[in-house]
C-alpha cells in the first residue's frame, strides 16, 4: 500500500513538472523538482497513509486522461489540480479540489480561494459555472463516500 502511495505521489509531482515546464520552461520545472525532492517533508510524508496524503493522492483518471500531458501515470488531486491550473483548465481544478475537500482535507478550500478568484478576475471561468461544478463534484463525492 504505501509503495503504491509513494509512486503516486511522485507521479503527481511528475505532472506538475510538466506543466510547469510546459508553461515556465525546463529549467523552472527542474529547479521545482530539485527543491521539491530536497525538502524532508515531501518524501517522509509521500507514502504515509494519513489524510494529508491521500488529499494529495486522488485518482482522477477521467481529467488525467484528457490532459495532453497524459501518458498513463499515476495521479494526484491537488498537485494535479494545480498543474491543470497552470495549463488553464479550471474546470478540472475546481471538481478535483472540491473532491479533495469533501472526501480528504476540508482545508484546501483555502488553497482553492485564491486559485479559483484569479481565475475569476482574469476571466478564466463564470462564478455560476464554478459555483454549478463545485457543488456537483462536492455532492457527488459526498455520495460517493457515504455510500
Amino acid at each position: 500500500m504505501r509503495f503504491v502511495l509513494g509512486l503516486l505521489t511522485v507521479g503527481a509531482l511528475d505532472f506538475f513538472c510538466q506543466s510547469v515546464a510546459k508553461v515556465f520552461g525546463p529549467a523552472t520545472a527542474k529547479w521545482i523538482a530539485i527543491v521539491t525532492l530536497c525538502q524532508f517533508h515531501f518524501l517522509f510524508y509521500a507514502s504515509r497513509t494519513l489524510p494529508n496524503t491521500f488529499a494529495l493522492i486522488l485518482g482522477a483518471f477521467p481529467f488525467y486522461l484528457s490532459s495532453p500531458l497524459a501518458d498513463g501515470g499515476p495521479l494526484c488531486s491537488v498537485t494535479i489540480a494545480l498543474g491543470h491550473w497552470l495549463l488553464k483548465k479550471i474546470e478540472h481544478v475546481i471538481v478535483l479540489l472540491a473532491i479533495a475537500a469533501v472526501i480528504f482535507r476540508g482545508e484546501v478550500v483555502v488553497l482553492a480561494g485564491p486559485l479559483l478568484l484569479l481565475s475569476l478576475i482574469n476571466g478564466e471561468i463564470s462564478l455560476g459555472r464554478g459555483i454549478a461544478m463545485g457543488v456537483a463534484a462536492g455532492v457527488a463525492s459526498l455520495g460517493t463516500f457515504i455510500f
